[in-house]
């Protein structure tokens, strides 16, 4: 396929579909568009170890957040070993870190989030007294 694509040229996607057209472009114009988060609030926990209180946390909510565990092996008459937790998420389950934010989004879906990246674009809404 041929296209006139080059310095003075970009690639603009179409309004109906995945197709492209080729648009002049305009002195100054940035190729990237810029986005800035929309203030929403939402419901999270920091999962510090403590399963039971996590498992409180998801259970408030309806419909409540589902939550698993992993378990290295399991041999009778002894305690299994739990490797790790998981949460069911849009995307399939995901697994829960010691630190990761546990947040419920606007949708009333689950997932985990990374203490660094929740912390840089979240605010602690102080309790009403």
């Amino acid at each position: 396929m041929n296209r006139k694509c080059g310095k003075n040229y970009r690639l603009r996607p179409t309004s109906g579909g995945r197709s492209k057209e080729i648009v002049k472009k305009i002195p100054g114009e940035k190729l990237m568009p810029r986005y800035r988060k929309k203030p929403i609030e939402v419901d999270a926990f920091q999962y510090t170890g403590d399963r039971m209180t996590l498992f409180e946390w998801g259970a408030q909510f309806d419909p409540p957040a589902g939550f698993g565990v992993l378990v290295e092996a399991e041999v009778p008459g002894v305690a299994p070993v739990i490797r790790t937790l998981v949460i069911r998420t849009l995307r399939g389950d995901m697994e829960i870190s010691f630190g990761d934010y546990i947040v419920r989004g606007v949708a009333g879906e689950f997932f985990s989030c990374w203490p660094g990246n929740f912390e840089a674009s979240h605010d602690l809404i102080p309790a009403a007294e």
